[in-house]
């Protein structure tokens, strides 16, 4: 038998080939221009996303510091709220009827922890009302601010502190000024017999309190209460956004859950 030979030639056009290849070149060359330019405008405004990344933390610090602030003083008043009952009144108006007193000379927060500190003592909030009248001209005296001038009179009153009345007044001898039934007094007559006899010599040394025409320091004083009141009505705010978004988050996950067991339930 004789051998025959078969043979198969293959050709091809080779132009489909190189325009495939072209394309995939192409392709590459975009993706690393594409890449590039990414890169490059990160690199470009990598200051401004550190800025902005940064602002956002500064921001939520603060919002959480007065968050934190608003709530410690509502937890405060609450206390005073509780002891204000005892007077058939509230914490709300003892803190409205010493800022008009005082001229908005003494912030929330503080008239909030000096009349719970007063008033757990048994000292009535119409007497700190009559002392807070005179807490900026005292302060002005002892070099301090008209806070810590209401905080010195009403410890001062309460407690009945030799040296701090010394300095607020003179000295005050109950046995000199009522003699022998100073002795039979209690612990709380004391207190309220302290309190008249400072009370009279506070309006002989500071006769013009009322009328007295604010100091541009008094002025600067108000103005930092101002802001520091309007910091304690910004953090209630936040905590009630707070509490609404998280019932809301809580809402949304409970209708997604509700509505994934419907989608299960059939099968």
């Amino acid at each position: 038998m004789a051998e025959q030979d078969i043979k198969l030639r293959l050709t091809a056009d080779g132009a489909d080939a190189v325009a495939g290849i072209n394309k995939v070149g192409a392709s590459l060359f975009k993706f690393e221009s594409t890449t590039g330019s990414l890169i490059s405008k990160i690199k470009t405004h990598w200051l401004g996303f550190t800025a902005a990344i940064a602002g956002t933390m500064i921001a939520l610090n603060k919002a959480w510091s007065l968050a934190e602030m608003a709530a410690q003083f509502e937890d405060q008043k609450a206390i005073l709220n509780s002891l204000a009952g005892q007077y058939n009144t509230t914490a709300s108006q003892i803190i409205n009827n010493i800022q008009d007193i005082s001229r908005n000379m003494i912030s929330m927060k503080d008239i909030v922890d000096i009349a719970s500190q007063s008033m757990a003592k048994g000292f009535a909030p119409d007497k700190l009302q009559e002392l807070a009248k005179y807490a900026d001209a005292v302060g002005d005296a002892l070099g301090i601010s008209a806070a810590e001038g209401f905080r010195t009179l009403a410890e001062a009153a309460a407690l009945g502190r030799e040296r701090t009345l010394e300095a607020i007044v003179g000295i005050i001898d109950l046995n000199e000024a009522l003699g022998k039934q100073a002795e039979k007094m209690s612990d709380t007559e004391k207190a309220q017999a302290r309190y008249n006899i400072m009370l009279e010599r506070l309006k002989d040394l500071y006769p013009d309190v009322e009328s007295a025409i604010l100091s541009t320091a008094d002025k600067m004083e108000r103005l930092r209460v101002t802001v520091e009141n309007l910091q304690l009505q910004l953090g209630a705010l936040i905590i009630r956004i707070g509490v609404g978004l998280v019932g809301a988050f809580n809402l949304a996950g409970l209708a997604i859950v509700e509505t994934a067991k419907m989608i299960i339930s059939p099968f």
